[in-house]
């Protein structure tokens, strides 16, 4: 995929990859990433969406791949791009990131990881470097059927029984989701600073809207002007229209601001490269972002309104929060750690990091990840 226009290309993209996992301090011959291929059609994202046939798989939690091949009625069309690493004998740990990234944003934490997990980093469908087809989906359901069971489809080719799935914002949001349609697939569920978390009804929702009548005139006019833009494009659509030398600056003016004070030079420089050559390629399934979450990061879906069906459910799930993370509002009177702490769900607040945790604090969320596991009661075998 090359384009002039935007200085997107397959090579820039592989080189910008190579350098992260250099400086993650990984070899590249121990680094794997390649296409897991599968059909997905608008039949995988209605209300009558049927799950593929289950595979087999002795141990629930090891990550080796089966021999076993879906029935497929026609050919592949999609794909996801995979990013494999770390000890094959070691409990695996499937990683989704947020909205408009890619696998690759975690390389801070690569080291410590493949020291103790065989690691499975997923690009989303329709963002990172997966397939970025036409995005059809138009409800709030066919948009989280489109991201939920495209990663069921990709765990059910590449042959993984039941996951140990982590997901960042966007990602930990689709995650959650996905934990409980496939319930029966999760091992562990590991949500870092997950998107609307807050518990918000529909009653909620609309009073933002009444609240906003109420103020100045110029307010109003900046909240319907933002509103519409948000509804009708993305801020990568932007620097995309505006070409490889525009949008590249905007992109590097936005990853120094946000993580100028988390990463060194070379780490920084290097991160930049590579979202200038995620950003910039077509838009695709980020569209979808906006018809999920019309009040940005609030909703009546939010994960904090399932916290029961997860209990009913037996789903072990954990959240990490930085202690300046600005996902962790006061939406509801409380923080949502405070909240989710009070139902008796497991909280990990990471020191030092905002919401890219991965970068705030990287040494000290593994960490927590590494307690997480071995006090599970699942009996992990991480040494």
């Amino acid at each position: 995929m090359t384009s002039f226009w935007t200085g997107t290309s397959d090579k820039k993209l592989q080189t910008a990859e190579e350098e992260l996992v250099e400086l993650a301090g990984l070899d590249l011959d121990e680094f794997k990433s390649y296409p897991v291929h599968f059909t997905f059609t608008e039949a995988d994202w209605n209300d009558n969406y049927q799950e593929p046939e289950l595979l087999e798989q002795p141990n629930p939690w090891f990550c080796g791949l089966t021999t076993s091949k879906p029935k497929l009625d026609v050919e592949d069309n999609e794909y996801i791009w995979t990013y494999e690493f770390g000890d094959i004998s070691k409990p695996h740990i499937v990683i989704v990131h947020g909205f408009g990234g890619a696998g690759m944003i975690f390389f801070k934490m690569f080291k410590q990881l493949s020291q103790h997990f065989h690691v499975y980093l997923i690009d989303i469908l329709g963002m990172g470097r997966s397939n970025r087809g036409d995005f059809g989906c138009e409800t709030y359901q066919e948009c989280e059927n489109y991201f939920v069971n495209s990663i069921e489809k990709w765990r059910h080719k590449i042959g993984i029984d039941k996951m140990n799935l982590f997901g960042h914002s966007f990602g930990g949001f689709i995650c959650s989701k996905y934990a409980l349609r496939y319930a029966e697939r999760i091992n562990k569920l590991l949500l870092f600073s997950p998107w609307a978390s807050e518990a918000c009804t529909e009653d909620q929702l609309n009073g933002l809207d009444e609240q906003m009548q109420k103020r100045s005139f110029g307010q109003r006019t900046k909240y319907k002007l933002m509103k519409a833009v948000y509804k009708k494009s993305t801020p990568f659509g932007m620097a995309r229209k505006a070409g490889r030398l525009l949008g590249g600056y905007l992109i590097k003016k936005f990853a120094r601001g946000r993580f100028n004070e988390e990463l060194e030079k070379d780490d920084l420089d290097a991160i930049t490269k590579y979202l200038e050559q995620i950003i910039l390629r077509k838009g695709s399934s980020e569209y979808g972002f906006a018809k999920m979450f019309p009040y940005f990061n609030r909703s009546e879906h939010a994960i904090c309104n399932d916290l029961e069906k997860y209990q009913e459910l037996g789903l072990e799930i954990s959240f990490y929060y930085g202690d300046n993370d600005w996902m962790n509002t006061k939406f509801n009177g409380l923080n949502v750690s405070q909240q989710l702490q009070d139902a008796g769900e497991k909280v990990y607040m990471v020191s030092g990091a905002g919401h890219h945790i991965y970068f705030g604090n990287p040494d000290e969320a593994f960490d927590m990840i590494i307690d997480d596991f071995r006090t599970s009661s699942q009996n992990f075998d991480l040494d």
